[in-house]
């Protein structure tokens, strides 16, 4: 293959100056450039030893972190690594422009970071054009010979350290969850600690901290209308925290968390007809789903419901509606129960709680800002709890009306004896 040199907008480019550049040649860079500017590097894949996969637990969360926290994506990734004969910065007429020479596709190309690589340069093209700016960063490493680059690739690729989750199902946190789990037809599909792979090699692709997450919302005992469980799109480590140090609490969940789980579900799939429903006596051709920042299309497999989605959404868009049926639980001794049928509420109220939380995504156009903001969880639950409040005064009142009838029934039967 003939080499080549590749081109492409960039904010910055540093030297790593070490003892090394002179003998045996070694040097470090690092550039910051646009994702959507990130160059195609299909074919300097060979020195790469993983496959990227596009499902799964490292996919997802790097997908997640591009589309939901634009500007905090650059520090969150890793970001790429590429080994190169040369690189420069270069001014040009339209800024400044990285060269990138690659020689040799036995030594040169991706080196590290495959996954980032095939996400970024998927989840780019989806981008709007006034969508906030994603950047990442290219580390470039110059100077390996045949003999060094097998080593350095390594190293580069033994980085992974055991996680908070596969500690917890290793000392069988999770086993009464398992049991409650068990006879449903998405089981098997649950990843309970990292690595977990499906019959064909494939990553399993539900997240055991993801379920973990959804049960810490409805933490009755720990949260409130004013104290909102936003760890649980904030930081997936502290909810497994939170469920080590709150166990007692949330053990009593544990039966009703296949409906949890259908209900995360429903959310995402309701989600876009709620909000053009909530909004369909507005003038707001600009603010109809599709224009909301981070909603892309594409296949999104909802496991727990069995069906696929037509589109794709930030998670903080789902995790205020799922929190706010907290409102709906009630628990008495060892169990808890819902006061109303879930669905049904969610169902009554998804218009109202959209609208909410769509107010927000025009407002700040940040995924991570709207799974953050306080206000939008806090008002996406009061809306439930009025609305449970007026469910229940209404069955209440049917109540009344039906002792009313019994009671007069009873009467006509003692005049007629």
């Amino acid at each position: 293959m003939p080499g080549v040199v590749l081109s492409f907008p960039a904010f910055s480019l540093r030297r790593i100056e070490t003892p090394f550049e002179r003998k045996p040649g070694y040097k470090n860079f690092v550039a910051i450039i646009d994702a959507r500017d990130l160059p195609d590097l299909s074919k300097w894949r060979e020195i790469n030893v993983r496959d990227p996969k596009g499902r799964g637990r490292v996919p997802k969360a790097i997908r997640s972190s591009f589309n939901e926290k634009p500007d905090e994506f650059v520090f969150l990734n890793r970001g790429l690594v590429v080994a190169a004969d040369k690189v420069e910065l270069a001014d040009s007429p339209h800024g400044k422009v990285l060269k990138l020479a690659l020689k040799d596709p036995e030594i040169h190309g991706l080196l590290d970071g495959g996954h980032t690589y095939r996400i970024v340069r998927e989840e780019a093209k989806a981008l709007k054009a006034d969508d906030p700016l994603r950047l990442i960063k290219l580390e470039v490493i110059t100077g390996f010979d045949r003999e060094g680059i097998g080593e350095l690739v390594e190293a580069r690729n033994t980085s992974n350290q055991v996680r908070d989750e596969s500690l917890q199902n290793l000392n069988k946190k999770f086993d009464e969850i398992k049991e409650i789990l068990r006879s449903r037809i998405y089981f098997d599909e649950i990843s309970w600690s990292e690595y977990e792979e499906l019959p064909d090699g494939q990553p399993k692709p539900i997240d055991v901290r993801d379920i973990i997450s959804f049960l810490v919302t409805f933490d009755v005992t720990s949260f409130n209308s004013t104290t909102q469980p936003l760890i649980a799109y904030k930081d997936k480590r502290a909810c497994l925290r939170h469920f080590s140090d709150h166990r007692s609490s949330l053990r009593k969940l544990f039966p009703i968390l296949p409906d949890i789980l259908l209900l995360w579900d429903t959310i995402h799939d309701n989600w876009q007809s709620w909000y053009n429903e909530g909004r369909a006596d507005e003038d707001v051709a600009h603010g109809r789903f599709g224009k909301l920042s981070a909603i892309t299309q594409g296949k999104e497999e909802l496991f727990f419901k069995r069906t696929t989605s037509a589109y794709r959404m930030p998670e903080a868009y789902k995790y205020p509606l799922l929190s706010a049926l907290r409102a709906a639980i009630e628990v008495k001794g060892k169990h808890a129960r819902w006061l109303v049928d879930p669905f049904e509420l969610l169902d009554t109220t998804g218009p109202q709680l959209t609208a909410i939380v769509g107010q927000t995504v025009r407002s700040t156009r940040s995924p991570n800002k709207v799974g953050k903001d306080l206000g939008t969880w806090s008002s996406c639950y009061l809306v439930v709890e009025s609305a449970l409040k007026g469910t229940v005064s209404a069955k209440q009142e049917e109540k009344i009306q039906q002792l009313e009838r019994e009671l007069e029934q009873l009467k006509r039967t003692r005049r007629s004896n």
